[in-house]
């Protein structure tokens, strides 16, 4: 088959929102977000890590946000990882883990 890239772009308006959004909340870090190349239910995939458990309402809040600039309703999937890093250990910090023997 033909090679394609796992994630494509978002728009502006979009990374705009979500990052205006996510800096309302100081636990929470984006690792990444695009549209879906292969999966055809998705249209934009939100990866996100936290430091504290978020609340419901942050997912909510954060589609609502999203839906503001793209009125074509797409399909959201917001995935948040929580991280064991407080954000203080991890900034200008490169770990490096060796190999289990």
């Amino acid at each position: 088959g033909q090679d394609r890239p796992l994630t494509y772009p978002v728009s502006p308006q979009v990374r705009r929102v979500v990052g205006e959004y996510v800096e309302q909340w100081p636990s929470v870090d984006v690792i990444m977000l695009g549209r879906s190349s292969v999966e055809p239910r998705t249209d934009i995939s939100i990866i996100l890590s936290s430091t504290e458990q978020v609340p419901g309402e942050f997912g909510d809040g954060l589609k609502k946000a999203v839906l503001r600039v793209r009125k074509d309703f797409p399909e959201i999937r917001i995935f948040v990882l929580r991280s064991g890093l407080k954000k203080e250990d991890s900034v200008g910090q490169v770990y490096q883990y060796a190999p289990l023997k």
